[in-house]
C-alpha cells in the first residue's frame, strides 16, 4: 500500500476512537450536569443509585430454564422424526415466551412496573 491507500485504514482507525472517546464525554458530561441540576433544586441524588431486582433475577432464570426445556422437547420431537431446523428454533422460542408469560402472570399485581 503507497499514497492514499494507507490512510483509509488509519481514518477509520483514528476515528472510531475519537468517536468512542466523544461519546463517553458526552455521557459523563451530561450525568454530572443533570447531578448538578439536582443539588442545585436540593433534590436527592440517590435517583442515580441502582437497587438490587431479585425479580430480575427470577425472570431470567425463568427463561433460561424454559429454553432448555424447550431444547429438550425439541431434542425429542426429532427422535420421533420432526424436522430438525424447525423444531429446535422453534421450541427455545416458544418455550421461552412461555416463561415469560408465566412470569408475568406470576408476580403480584402491584410489582409489574417494577421489573425490567
Amino acid at each position: 500500500m503507497d499514497g492514499p491507500e494507507i490512510l483509509i485504514p488509519l481514518v477509520a482507525i483514528v476515528g472510531f476512537f475519537c468517536t468512542v472517546i466523544f461519546v463517553v464525554f458526552i455521557y459523563f458530561s451530561s450525568r454530572h450536569k443533570e447531578r448538578m441540576a439536582l443539588l442545585e433544586y436540593g433534590k436527592d441524588v440517590n435517583v442515580f443509585e441502582k437497587r438490587p431486582n431479585r425479580l430480575r433475577l427470577l425472570k431470567q432464570g425463568i427463561v433460561a430454564v424454559m429454553v432448555g426445556a424447550g431444547l429438550l422437547m425439541g431434542n425429542v420431537m426429532t427422535a420421533f422424526g420432526a424436522d430438525d431446523e424447525i423444531v429446535y428454533l422453534g421450541m427455545p422460542l416458544l418455550m421461552g415466551g412461555v416463561g415469560l408469560i408465566g412470569f408475568y402472570l406470576f408476580l403480584p399485581r402491584n410489582s409489574h412496573d417494577d421489573v425490567v
